[in-house]
């Protein structure tokens, strides 16, 4: 089998392996996201966009990364 894996693990995994519209690094720290959100439209409109979400002043907020 292939073992666990980390949510970083599987991020980086996923930027590298397959299509998708976009990925979010949600939360958590610098090294390690608390879960990834993964969006797909079409092979034609994905747009593999990588975002980060955050906290700022209460509010979430996501930068591209």
């Amino acid at each position: 089998m292939y073992g666990v894996k980390s949510n970083a693990e599987m991020y980086n995994w996923i930027k590298e392996n397959l299509d998708f519209d976009q990925m979010i690094w949600e939360f958590g720290t610098d090294t390690q996201p608390n879960w990834v959100h993964i969006s797909y439209v079409s092979k034609e409109d994905n747009r593999n966009k990588c975002l980060k979400a955050y906290k700022e002043n209460r509010q979430t907020k996501y930068r591209v990364i």
